[in-house]
């Protein structure tokens, strides 16, 4: 199971905006993040998230194999 610590940017793994980390609520971590300029927040854990990091390395691959096909 992944750890995060508040500041840390995260996305949901069904997708979304990323969000950041602002505390902790039991055994989940509280996220906020913001639409049009709309503050959001939900309680959520830490199996239905993606690190930045994580989010980065997909996003990375996936336009890898774009452009593997385009060749």
């Amino acid at each position: 199971m992944a750890t995060f610590n508040v500041g840390d940017i995260v996305r949901l793994k069904s997708g979304g905006p990323m969000m950041t980390i602002t505390g902790t609520l039991y055994s989940n971590y509280v996220c906020t993040w913001f639409v049009d300029g709309k503050e959001s927040s939900a309680n959520l854990p830490a199996e239905a998230l993606y690190s930045k990091a994580d989010v980065d390395a997909q996003e990375a691959a996936y336009l890898a194999s774009i452009d593997a096909a385009f060749r």
